[in-house]
């Protein structure tokens, strides 16, 4: 039966009146929008128009935790470290069940603090096994000599199975060098040099030269007793002048060779004094210390590189030594039988790597990775193992979301750093160690498009230091020479930002690709002040960079002189939190003789950075170094699987990190562009 048209019409005055007794929330529509235009402006970068935009929407409703969190996220990212923990600390007492903000917060508080600083060496314990024997098959036969990729795995040489092998952070071989139709007949040890790598045979006496593809190029040595003549060579270490030193079992000696392609043989080293000579490496100061280990009379030999010999160090301990090698810090890691031993070279101490724990059955090498574990290979069980201190198996990795990008929707792409507790960059990660959620959903097909570790691009902001000194002497015209170099170098990366410290720094808006006008720029003295607001432009060049995806570095091109007050706005330790917090290093091209100021130092090293003086430049090298930091970030790549609902709907986003008993997590969100109704 149809409704007549007065029915139809009670049904609109009584929809009419139940609205008028529902009023319009005018606060939560204006504090919605205001949330939007903040996390729109964090995902680009804009810090201080995401701060004031959160702020806005915390006025119209106070009580809405997921704005605090957020406005505690860009805090932390511009640098104001306490504010953004105050406001995560409001938002954990109302919500204490959020884990991952809990454990988030708790590693911010362990950074500040002096933990991080004065950690004791802690016990080292097994954290993951990769064997030779695997079911039903044999991956490889008898471990050897081991060497730290950048990208958190190792090179290995394997000698009963006559393999070179890539071995990933996850334990998957992903590479094996082919050599020739032979192979390689008993390899023993590698390292590499600029352009090649050098393999010990120690069945075909000789070092065979291989490219970056794993193919033979040459050969140095053949078997015998003289001059450049081999005999069991087993393990290797190169100078920084290019000397290749090889240990030889059975000419009881060290030999020296000129690396390259055809190396020219130098002197032997040891001849007369050296029974067997086992491990080689190089420490102490600018390493130019040859350390050799020698089994029998266990006793490690210190030469200079002349093959001088300067001092001897003996230990019964060391008539089980192997292979020695030396980190970063300078620690000499010494393979010896079940155990590592650390040989401090200043300090001539020997003790063991960890007091009541053993590492292995018989160790032929122990390195650490570039994410801090040790690596031990295990001739006897024919395994290599990873150990990591007792302490960091238990402390969550640090994981959070850095932007994300919309740009080409409906694909996303998630910027995620991920470190461990005291904030080292854990590199190597693959896409199996990542699990994203999108709305409380999982998804299933991503992938890791970049990767921070391995990624060679480089936004750079260049800072001019416009006070008199700079004018005086010689000091314009190399800073002027240097930024030539520069911009003429980074002409493919896209050019540089390019800022002046003068009395009111601005931000630029176009990158410079012109190698000539920058230099004219940096010539010029009539931009010189005495007045010059250099945190303001550090800070502007360090904002220029937020919006990129690769490496980032600020680069001041100074004299060292700066004023009393020059960190009057940006405090400096705030400036160097916001540089640290979005991955940019801080570079001090020093011009002239006097001294640099304590305050340019400081930024630069807590930042992961350097000063260079601009005499010893050589931009190559310099670039080289800057592409080859080890940067923690990530960009994973997927597509939506949420409804946008016209770009007016939060969408969540959730980042899970595993590697091996180690693990994090991170929330984020982002909303689609403004009017989409549909995914394409």
């Amino acid at each position: 039966m149809k409704r007549s048209h007065w029915a139809f019409i009670s049904e609109i005055l009584l929809m009419t009146m139940h609205l008028e007794a529902q009023p319009l929330d005018f606060n939560r529509v204006s504090a919605e929008e205001e949330f939007r235009t903040g996390v729109v402006a964090f995902h680009n970068g804009f810090y201080n128009r995401a701060i004031i935009a959160f702020e806005r929407s915390l006025n119209f409703r106070p009580d809405q935790l997921l704005t605090r969190y957020w406005l505690g996220n860009t805090l932390f990212f511009s640098g104001f470290v306490n504010s953004g923990l105050n406001e995560w600390e409001n938002v954990l007492r109302i919500n204490p069940q959020n884990t991952a903000l809990q454990a988030w917060v708790e590693t911010i508080r362990f950074r500040r603090g002096v933990g991080s600083l004065v950690l004791p060496r802690d016990r080292m314990l097994p954290l993951s096994d990769f064997p030779g024997d695997v079911p039903n098959r044999i991956r490889f036969n008898g471990p050897s000599g081991l060497r730290p990729l950048p990208n958190g795995g190792f090179l290995a040489a394997v000698f009963s199975s006559q393999d070179i092998l890539q071995i990933s952070l996850n334990g998957d071989i992903i590479r094996r060098f082919p050599g020739s139709v032979e192979g390689f007949l008993g390899p023993m040890d590698i390292e590499k040099y600029q352009d090649y790598y050098y393999i010990t045979e120690f069945r075909a006496d000789r070092i065979a030269v291989v490219n970056d593809l794993g193919i033979r190029m040459g050969l140095i040595g053949e078997r015998g007793r003289g001059p450049g003549q081999l005999l069991g060579p087993q393990f290797l270490t190169i100078d920084k002048y290019g000397g290749l030193y090889v240990s030889e079992w059975g000419n009881r000696r060290v030999s020296k060779f000129r690396s390259g392609r055809q190396a020219e043989f130098l002197f032997h080293i040891g001849v007369g004094e050296l029974r067997r000579p086992s491990g080689v490496t190089l420490a102490g100061k600018d390493r130019e210390r040859l350390l050799v280990a020698d089994k029998e009379l266990g006793s490690l030999f210190i030469y200079d590189l002349n093959g001088n010999r300067l001092d001897r160090l003996d230990d019964s301990r060391l008539r089980e030594a192997e292979g020695i090698w030396t980190d970063s810090t300078g620690l000499v890691w010494v393979a010896a039988g079940r155990r590592v031993l650390l040989y401090d070279f200043e300090s001539k101490r020997l003790e063991p790597l960890d007091q009541g724990w053993e590492q292995g059955a018989r160790l032929n090498y122990a390195i650490k990775d570039q994410n801090g574990h040790v690596v031990v290979s295990d001739i006897l069980d024919n395994t290599f193992r990873l150990y990591a201190p007792g302490g960091s198996l238990y402390s969550a990795l640090a994981v959070r979301v850095q932007r994300i990008s919309i740009q080409q929707y409906p694909k996303i792409f998630l910027e995620v750093c991920v470190e461990d507790r005291a904030g080292r960059p854990v590199v190597g990660l693959e896409t199996k160690n990542f699990f994203i959620k999108e709305s409380d959903l999982p998804i299933r097909e991503f992938r890791v498009d970049t990767a921070g570790w391995a990624q060679q691009k480089i936004d750079i902001a260049v800072v001019l230091d416009r006070l008199p000194f700079m004018f005086l002497g010689q000091n314009a015209a190399q800073g002027a020479e240097f930024l030539r170099s520069l911009v003429a170098n980074l002409q493919n990366d896209g050019g540089i930002w390019l800022l002046e410290a003068n009395e009111t720094p601005v931000q630029v808006e176009n990158r410079w690709t012109n190698p000539g006008q920058a230099a004219q720029l940096a010539l010029n003295p009539l931009r010189q002040t005495d007045r010059g607001r250099l945190d303001i432009a550090l800070r502007l060049g360090g904002n220029a960079l937020l919006s990129g995806i690769g490496k980032r570095a600020v680069i001041l091109i100074t004299t060292g002189n700066i004023r009393s007050d020059t960190f009057k706005q940006y405090d400096l330790i705030e400036l160097a939190q916001f540089y640290k917090n979005n991955m940019i290093a801080f570079y001090v091209i020093k011009l002239g003789q006097g001294p640099l100021a304590e305050d340019l130092r400081y930024l630069a090293e807590d930042t992961d950075g350097k000063v260079v003086e601009v005499s010893n430049v050589l931009i190559d090298q310099f670039l080289r170094e800057v592409r080859s930091r080890p940067t923690p970030n990530y960009v994973l790549q997927y597509n939506t699987i949420t409804p946008p609902e016209n770009g007016l709907r939060y969408i969540p986003v959730s980042v899970e990190v595993n590697v091996f008993r180690k693990s994090g997590r991170n929330e984020s969100g982002f909303f689609a562009p403004l009017n989409q109704r549909v995914f394409n």
